[in-house]
């Protein structure tokens, strides 16, 4: 049996009871609105910049290397520093970090191909585009690809989803960039 965590209830266990972890994001969805399901038209997303935090940390892309959602890396560029922009002019003017995806890894078998149509050629294409985005817009990355390349035992059997030790390992590199101490 396998067991999935979101990271971010890990990340609350890391940083203690100092810090609030509110998680905003939703499973299989884009950064581009053109994507099948974009995060910029969900409810979630305004709740998000409604909230005012501190520091937002931002995980997309896997989801938009799928055939049917990618259209460019222009497009992908474009609309990432878009999304960026959004939470830039928010009141609080909070501390941003974006995430390259995660590498990603074929299924186990299968009935885990029908959950993971990633295309997993482009997700270091998405990761690169992410590190330029992090630079031409100044805000502070957490290199996920890099940080997961070549361990496959940090994820589920889709390849996609962290396990629970993938949970920690990108809770913990998050936590890092946020306090330098986890």
């Amino acid at each position: 049996m396998f067991f999935f965590r979101r990271y971010p209830a890990v990340l609350q266990r890391f940083l203690g009871t100092e810090y609030q972890v509110v998680a905003f994001g939703l499973n299989d969805r884009t950064l581009q609105n053109t994507g099948n399901k974009p995060y910029r038209k969900e409810k979630a997303f305004q709740q998000s910049k409604d909230y005012l935090p501190d520091c937002v940390v931002i995980l997309l892309g896997t989801n938009d290397s799928k055939d049917y959602n990618w259209i460019s890396e222009e497009a992908f560029l474009q609309q990432y520093k878009e999304l960026i922009a959004e939470y830039q002019t928010l009141s609080s003017h909070p501390r941003i970090l974006i995430c390259t995806p995660p590498c990603a890894f074929s299924p186990i078998n299968r009935f885990f191909y029908i959950t993971n149509d990633a295309k997993l050629e482009r997700i270091p294409v998405i990761a690169g585009l992410v590190r330029t985005v992090a630079k031409e817009t100044r805000v502070e990355l957490v290199d996920l690809y890099s940080l997961t390349d070549g361990k496959r035992e940090l994820f589920g059997p889709d390849g996609l989803h962290p396990s629970v030790e993938g949970a920690k390992v990108i809770a913990g590199a998050i936590c890092r960039r946020i306090t330098n101490i986890c």
